[in-house]
């Protein structure tokens, strides 16, 4: 665990270096340790040239804690950002998004490797914002960001990964193609990017980083629309993901990623319409996707989901967000949803402690920090209740 020196935040996420309330450097030791315990304090450091990741000038955030400094030697973390759509037809920007997630849900299954949750990598698309200041947002070392090209068959790809503390371009790489090889392309800009870091990738964890759920091109573009247009969180864009991921599975009838794609979308529906008819039509796609590969961690999320809110079966929901949490341990999104769970459950400590997991992961999403702020009232309600118990028993 650390914490916070100056506003005491506590952080479960030993890669982060740096409070992404303050920007303060984080101290290893126990939560809300005293200022005065010397255990807790460190020696501090001149800042580096680059100006360690903060505003050059601003004296209170320049001193570096030395094991802060080994630490983001030895750790690895970065933010894919969406890739900028240099076609000239603006409906590509699907294809651009739809990369930039598929790389950022491949590097995730590395364990060496800290990646910055979609929601908050994607909170910075169209902004001119400096790495260094995304890189504090979001607690990571490095940025891996480019741009595509599309015209018919034909891509060029042009990715690069910079180091957040200086803007320095660790590795760069131009990439032309036709659409049937995108997925050599895919790997080639993983591996690259696993190399630059200095990760070692073993055999199992390699063969995660590279699985690959459909042979077919085709499938593949229809279900980067369906997530483009998932993402954009209107029922109207729902709709269009829906049409997507069918137009996918009906090229690939094996695609287990785009029935779980369904599952999502059907049981988000099932929310905005208010309506329990979508919910069946979930568990359907959701059943499909695990019969087919049941180590997606995503549509046991959605089966979970479904569970607890549907067939109110609470014993096998949170089975079924276990094992998602175990199959995609870093999916800031998960961890939202068993969180919901545990609050639903009257377990407000421990459903606090979840999401705050997931705020770890993604900064900066408000549907996570809504959800604390909703269980931490909770809480509070029920230990006011609890006191008012006990004053009058007394």
């Amino acid at each position: 665990m650390k914490r916070c020196p100056e506003c005491g935040r506590d952080y479960y996420d030993d890669t982060l270096l740096y409070c992404l309330d303050d920007g303060n450097a984080l101290l290893e030791g126990p939560a809300r340790a005293s200022s005065g315990d010397e255990a807790a304090t460190a020696i501090l450091s001149e800042p580096p040239a680059s100006g360690g990741g903060f505003d050059r000038g601003d004296e209170s955030k320049t001193a570096i804690l030395s094991s802060v400094e080994a630490q983001a030697a030895k750790s690895a973390s970065i933010a894919v950002l969406p890739f900028a759509n240099m076609s000239a037809d603006a409906e590509y920007e699907y294809f651009c998004d739809g990369l930039a997630e598929e790389l950022l849900n491949a590097l995730a299954k590395i364990d060496d490797l800290k990646v910055a949750a979609r929601t908050s990598a994607f909170s910075f698309k169209g902004k001119n914002i400096n790495v260094n200041e995304i890189g504090r947002a979001l607690g990571v070392n490095t940025v891996l960001e480019g741009s595509v090209r599309k015209a018919g068959d034909r891509v060029r790809i042009t990715a690069q990964l910079i180091n957040v503390a200086d803007g320095y371009h660790v590795w760069s790489e131009r990439y032309n193609s036709e659409m049937k090889d995108i997925f050599d392309v895919q790997d080639e800009i993983t591996l690259a990017v696993v190399e630059a870091l200095k990760i070692k990738l073993l055999g199992d964890e390699r063969a995660a980083v590279l699985k690959r759920h459909t042979t077919s091109a085709e499938a593949h573009e229809f279900y980067l629309r369906g997530l483009s247009y998932f993402m954009r969180w209107t029922p109207e864009f729902f709709q269009k993901a829906i049409e997507s991921f069918d137009q996918a599975i009906a090229i690939d009838p094996r695609y287990a990623s785009a029935y779980a794609g369904l599952a999502e979308v059907y049981t988000e529906m099932s929310f905005f319409a208010f309506h329990r008819g979508y919910m069946p039509k979930a568990r359907e796609a959701a059943r499909k996707a695990l019969e087919l590969d049941d180590m997606l961690g995503e549509a046991h999320k959605s089966l979970g989901v479904i569970l607890m809110y549907y067939d109110r079966d609470y014993a096998g929901a949170e089975y079924e967000f276990k094992r998602a949490i175990a199959l995609d341990p870093r999916n800031a999104h998960i961890h939202n949803w068993y969180g919901w769970y545990l609050g639903l459950m009257g377990r407000f400590d421990e459903s606090l402690k979840e999401l705050k997991r997931a705020r770890e992961l993604d900064p900066l999403s408000d549907m996570i920090n809504f959800a604390i702020g909703t269980v931490s009232i909770g809480r509070d309600s029920q230990s006011a209740r609890s006191n008012s118990i006990e004053e009058c028993s007394s």
